[in-house]
Parts: structure tokens; C-alpha cells; sequence
């Protein structure tokens, strides 16, 4: 089997099998977030990178999906982003231990039976199986990416967003 490198999560479509909708937003202060980094609305409104322990979106802060491009660096500046709607949203990412160094090798028990919390390593977000309590934003793996396969280090699996 072999070991996938980590890489960067995305939004690959829904569980209803429309296309994935696109959303407009406002960029916060001295951002410098890449492409697929998730992103959080703060209480004023707007947008900024999100951090690992960031809530889901349920009042008027929290992650709210995964930028479509770099950021600006200009306050207010025009923002799109790919949402995470629950139950809905289909992310593509790495299935790795809490840290991205750490392996794990996946297994069938790693399918459709545990939501996994969202971790960040040098810009690159993706699932942490050792991550399935106090994470904030979680998702889960339904199958096996293209490109990987059961029992690789790493695998790039396909995950519905729940929360």
C-alpha cells in the first residue's frame, strides 16, 4: 500500500448531487489565508482563517467553508468561498492521525461509522482519526478517493460535512 502525501481539502460536490454552491463574503484585516483553507465569520461580519477548535457556524460566528482563492490582504475586500452545509457538503482530504507527521493506515472502520474533527498542517486541513471528541467542525468518510485505497498511509478519503 502506499503512503499519500498530505494535501490540500476540498469541496468536491453534495450529497444531493447539484454543484457545489459559491458564496460571497467580506475579507477581514491583514489576512494571508490560501485557496482551501477553511474559513470562519468573526462577530463583525467578516471573514478570516479559521483555526482547528473554530465552532461551526450556529449563531453569528464560526467556520463557514473553505476559500476559493488567496486572500487579498485588503480589508473588505470581495470574498468566495465554498460552504460546509451539513449533511450536505462533500469535502476530499487526507485521513490522518491528530498531527499530519503522525501516520494512520486506513481501514474499513474508518467508513461510515465515525465523524472525525478537522486538523490544520502548514495550510492544509484534513481529518484527524484521532480526533473524534472535542473537534468542532467534523465530517464522515463515506469511501475511498480517487487516486487511493483501503489500507494506504494517508489515504485521500471523500467525507460528508455534519457539522
Amino acid at each position: 500500500m502506499a503512503t499519500i502525501g498530505l494535501g490540500h481539502m476540498r469541496v468536491v460536490g453534495t450529497t444531493l448531487g447539484v454543484s457545489t454552491p459559491t458564496m460571497h463574503g467580506y475579507e477581514a484585516a491583514s489576512q494571508t489565508f490560501k485557496r482551501f483553507e477553511v474559513l470562519k465569520i468573526k462577530s463583525n461580519g467578516y471573514l478570516e482563517v479559521a483555526t482547528d477548535d473554530d465552532p461551526p457556524v450556529h449563531s453569528n460566528t464560526g467556520v463557514v467553508g473553505l476559500a476559493t482563492a488567496d486572500a487579498s490582504g485588503t480589508t473588505a475586500a470581495d470574498l468566495m468561498f465554498e460552504p460546509f452545509i451539513p449533511g450536505i457538503t462533500l469535502i476530499e482530504a487526507n485521513l490522518c492521525a491528530d498531527s499530519a507527521a503522525a501516520a494512520h493506515v486506513s481501514l474499513l472502520a474508518n467508513f461510515w461509522t465515525v465523524a472525525y474533527g478537522l486538523s490544520v498542517d502548514s495550510n492544509k486541513w484534513f481529518l484527524a482519526v484521532d480526533n473524534t471528541a472535542d473537534a468542532t467542525i467534523f465530517a464522515l468518510p463515506i469511501r475511498v478517493a480517487a487516486g487511493s485505497t483501503l489500507g494506504d498511509t494517508n489515504a485521500r478519503v471523500i467525507a460528508v460535512v455534519v457539522s
